[in-house]
């Protein structure tokens, strides 16, 4: 067992940070600890409980890890604080998730991406030096820069969605970005709601504003109800 099995696990690319696999681990424990819990027969209860082991043996391996390897979904929020994506070593960037987008696909298990306040970059892959980025890198309709949300915390917050040629840094994405199922795609500046659901690719993820509770928030979006999914023209 090393850092590339785990990297494999959990689909993530070589170039992962730290904080990034700390995260994708918790989310894969909870998700297996709940299928646990419901599951129909020991067969199935058995299997589910060795890949419980096996994230906890792989959450030995990661450096800065927020508890021993018995660690729970209950530590995520300490996790979760943590910067979610850095490129370089010389700057930082703001430690308090403000926001969180909650994957919500079907046949797929939950998995979070912190927003910051300010510009939060979602894509396949994001420049070196781009902070605050949501990577989706196992959807192939996702673009490498696809759409942006800018955080603003003034006297309310407020998650502003855009995916034009300019909040991307040159060209809109490829496969567009549509919101609570519209099937017109984005293409201007959009002023979210908490709770409105982004597709992105095939991906689609829920806005969920931090209220300190994130087991409570991801297991609200686990109990509602699929958004339709907006069919991409690839032609």
């Amino acid at each position: 067992m090393n850092l590339k099995d785990a990297l494999e696990f959990l689909e993530l690319p070589a170039t992962a940070s730290d904080s990034q696999v700390n995260i994708a681990l918790l989310d894969k424990l909870r998700y297996f600890q709940k299928l646990m819990e419901n599951a129909p027969n020991d067969f199935l209860r058995n299997l589910y409980s060795k890949n419980i082991e096996k994230i906890k043996g792989f959450m030995e391996l990661i450096p800065h890890q927020t508890g021993p390897a018995h660690a729970s979904i209950h530590d995520y929020q300490q996790t979760i604080r943590a910067p979610f994506s850095s490129n370089s070593d010389d700057e930082t960037v703001d430690e308090r998730a403000l926001a969180f987008l909650i994957r919500h696909n079907e046949q797929q298990p939950v998995k979070t991406y912190p927003l910051y306040a300010g510009i939060n970059m979602i894509g396949r892959t994001i420049k070196k030096g781009i902070y605050n980025s949501a990577i989706i890198d196992d959807d192939n309709y996702v673009s490498r820069v696809h759409a942006v949300i800018e955080i603003k915390n003034g006297k309310s917050l407020e998650a502003i969605l855009s995916d034009t040629d300019i909040s991307n840094g040159g060209k809109a994405s490829k496969n567009g970005t549509y919101v609570n199922g519209n099937e017109k795609r984005l293409t201007k500046a959009y002023l979210l709601n908490e709770n409105d659901t982004i597709q992105i690719g095939m991906t689609k993820l829920i806005l969920r504003y931090n209220n300190g509770n994130i087991d409570k928030l991801i297991d609200e979006v686990e109990d509602s109800h699929y958004m339709k999914t907006v069919v991409i023209n690839l032609f």
